[in-house]
């Protein structure tokens, strides 16, 4: 089995092709193909999904006796894993969009901290409902969250609390791949 792997914009999803010639590979196990080329994808070399990739079929051979949907799905499997660990995958991790509510005399506490975690801090602004309440607001990587917890308990006296919503996937960077790994 040939196929060929190429990374697609962020966000668009897995996508499959084939341009087998000759009918190499017969028509009617092409989607047993597309069927393994997606349970490789599922665990990926690191054991993480592997997103964002389109697979193109490009030819393979079949045996009249030994043909069938299994053999040609654990085909396309194995060919992607195979292609999967012959390029390399880059590690995504999940960033959050995090609003701290915290009194505003703890606020300037928090750029140190959230720094320190890898975070990007977006800014802060009165609460509009609670005075003497800031909102602070950052970016920070999922993986954080706990500490993030921990932080605001010791640093605010335990008074200040925040919601988060995923925000997008970015690069993990070499150092902190040993944290998700």
């Amino acid at each position: 089995m040939v196929v060929e792997l190429k990374p697609e914009a962020r966000g668009t999803g897995f996508a499959f092709n084939e341009t087998v010639k000759g009918g190499a590979v017969p028509r009617n196990y092409i989607p047993s193909v597309e069927t393994g080329a997606k349970e490789a994808l599922v665990e990926g070399p690191n054991g993480f999904p592997v997103v964002d990739v389109s697979v193109e079929l490009k030819d393979g051979k079949s045996h009249s006796v030994d043909s069938s949907d299994f053999a040609f799905k654990m085909a396309g499997k194995m060919a992607v894993k195979e292609a999967l660990g012959d390029v390399g995958t880059v590690l995504l991790q999940p960033i959050m969009k995090v609003d701290i509510h915290v009194p505003s005399v703890f606020s300037g506490q928090l750029v140190p901290i959230v720094s320190g975690m890898k975070g990007q801090v977006l800014g802060f602004e009165a609460h509009e409902s609670a005075a003497g309440w800031d909102v602070f607001q950052t970016l920070l990587p999922k993986t954080a969250e706990d500490e993030l917890f921990n932080a605001l308990g010791s640093s605010t006296r335990g008074t200040a609390w925040f919601t988060s919503h995923f925000d997008h996937y970015q690069e993990a960077r070499r150092e902190e791949l040993a944290d998700l790994l």
